[in-house]
């Protein structure tokens, strides 16, 4: 999949602005850019949420399409349950997709590609 999501990192002001700046081209009748972010306030947050652990199962969704959660967690040396636990949090990011039902759901990448953007604000001296 050649897909490229974008992880962004900065204020939540920016997503507003962005939001508001794509409304007026719709509004206009307008082409919308195409895209697909996730937004984090800040580099804590996302590395909180985007662990080592949970990039390593991303890369191995995508270059091992495991046929299952089961056989994905045998392929990472790890917990079946610590596997669909950081699963559904790449799935509620929209990285991977979880088809089927219950334990035999397979993992599918949803991107092939991750792209970090950011704007952090550095404070200004006092004058």
């Amino acid at each position: 999949m050649n897909r490229t999501i974008t992880v962004r990192v900065g204020p939540v002001e920016h997503a507003r602005r962005e939001f508001k700046e794509d409304l007026v081209v719709a509004a206009k009748g307008g082409r919308l850019r195409r895209r697909r972010e996730i937004w984090f306030a800040n580099l804590e947050e996302a590395a909180r949420i985007l662990t080592e652990q949970r990039l390593a199962l991303l890369r191995l969704v995508s270059q091992k399409q495991p046929r299952s959660t089961a056989d994905l967690a045998r392929m990472a040396h790890r917990s079946l349950n610590r596997v669909a636990a950081d699963l559904h949090v790449l799935a509620r990011l929209g990285l991977v997709q979880l088809l089927g039902e219950g334990g035999a759901q397979r993992p599918v990448a949803a991107c092939g590609r991750i792209q970090l953007a950011g704007d952090l604000t550095l404070p200004r001296a006092a004058a």
